[in-house]
């Protein structure tokens, strides 16, 4: 069984979002507009980004404004125009200290 057959049916519709995203060379789209599409919440978005990030499908680097993704599987990015420095690039696991 791969990490993929292990997805929740909205894991599997993010991921798909993030993939179609960098195959066309597109922003990520955003947890609200997701959310929207998928009938789920904004926090179920969320929860699925980080699912993907933990079991290591996607890498996803912050900015104050937007992320950018790339799929691992592939190595395609999402698109981020004029952002040179990412805000953070992890984020923090469940119940670790803050520096």
């Amino acid at each position: 069984m791969t990490a993929r057959d292990r997805l929740s049916p909205l894991q599997e519709k993010v991921l798909a979002a993030i993939e179609a995203a960098t195959q066309a060379n597109e922003r990520c789209p955003s947890n609200q507009r997701m959310a929207i599409s998928f009938h789920a919440s904004r926090i179920a978005v969320v929860d699925a980004v980080a699912r993907l990030e933990d079991l290591g499908m996607i890498r996803v680097e912050r900015f104050p404004s937007a992320r950018r993704v790339t799929v691992t599987a592939t190595g395609l990015t999402t698109h981020h125009k004029g952002v040179e420095a990412p805000h953070f690039t992890r984020r923090q696991p469940a119940g670790a200290a803050r520096c």
